[in-house]
C-alpha cells in the first residue's frame, strides 16, 4: 500500500531530523521503521489497548513522555515525538556499556 502525503511527508521529517543530526542511514531507516509499526506514520496515532497512554508517532506513554521528553514539546505533536525518538537513540549511543 503506498503513503499518503501525510505519511510521506511525516517519513520525511524523520529522514531530515536524523541526517541533521548525524545519524547513519541505516540507524535513520531503524527510525522511520518503527514510527511505521507504532502508527503508520501517524494514520494510527492511539494505541489499540484502550488502557494504555500510547501515542503519538512513537507510542510514547504519559509516563515516558513526562519524566524525559516533556521539555521537547506537546506529547502527540510528530515533531516533538521525532526529536525525542532521536534523543532517546543518542543518549543510548554516548551511554551503552562497553562490550
Amino acid at each position: 500500500m503506498a503513503l499518503s502525503r501525510r505519511q510521506t511527508e511525516i517519513k520525511a521529517a524523520i529522514v531530515d531530523h536524523g541526517r541533521q543530526r548525524g545519524f547513519s542511514p541505516p540507524t535513520i531507516q531503524i527510525a522511520a521503521d518503527i514510527a511505521y509499526i507504532e502508527s503508520a506514520f501517524g494514520a494510527s496515532p492511539r494505541s489499540a489497548d484502550a488502557g494504555s497512554s500510547a501515542s503519538g508517532l512513537f507510542q510514547y506513554t504519559d509516563g515516558a513522555w513526562y519524566a524525559h521528553h516533556q521539555a521537547g514539546g506537546e506529547k502527540d505533536a510528530p515533531r516533538s515525538q521525532v526529536a525525542a525518538f532521536f534523543t532517546a537513540l543518542w543518549w543510548a549511543r554516548t551511554h551503552a556499556l562497553p562490550s
